[in-house]
């Protein structure tokens, strides 16, 4: 019960994170750096050098995370995923995914690692024009794609009740 708070108190933290003005210059100098390298390092991209191999640093430095990954310097997502102590084999419950900033991370590291992805997002009836707006992006950037698995989508809010049986997940 207590990691599920952590987690929480983390997931809400995380989400409230902004981007700021050194950021954007830290990114832009970040990206010159490697403009620089892939002109003068004609080997392959890591992603095309490795398969899948399902660890955690895979899925951080993924391709399909784009201008996301762009944060992660200031979000730590492998150092807080594994402070957490995250199990990609297990069931992992993120909640209010919003624009998926960790779901990018968590499901196709959970799918490699033949766990379960389990997004307790707002619910698809929500009176709020804004709620029903950010599931259906979610749902049009992670539903049926391969590379996430098979995300189990769940409406969740205050009067949605429990996230699920106790004891049916594990973080």
């Amino acid at each position: 019960m207590r990691r599920f708070w952590v987690l929480t108190a983390m997931g809400l933290l995380v989400a409230g994170c902004n981007g700021s003005p050194e950021m954007e210059e830290t990114a832009d100098t970040v990206a010159t750096d490697a403009d620089t390298v892939a002109e003068t390092d004609p080997s392959p991209e890591p992603e095309t050098i490795s398969a899948n191999d399902g660890s955690l640093e895979w899925a951080v430095s993924g391709e399909w995370r784009g201008e996301n990954a762009e944060r992660d310097s200031f979000r730590n997502p492998a150092e807080t995923l594994t402070f957490l102590e995250i199990d990609p084999s297990t069931t992992v419950i993120e909640i209010w995914p919003g624009g998926g900033w960790y779901a990018e991370i968590l499901a196709p590291w959970i799918a490699a690692n033949g766990g379960t992805y389990v997004a307790a997002h707002f619910a698809a009836d929500s009176a709020s024009d804004y709620r029903q707006r950010s599931r259906a992006a979610f749902e049009d950037r992670f539903m049926g794609d391969e590379r996430f698995g098979e995300i189990d989508l769940r409406g969740w809010g205050p009067a949605d009740g429990g996230l699920g049986a106790p004891g049916s997940a594990d973080a």
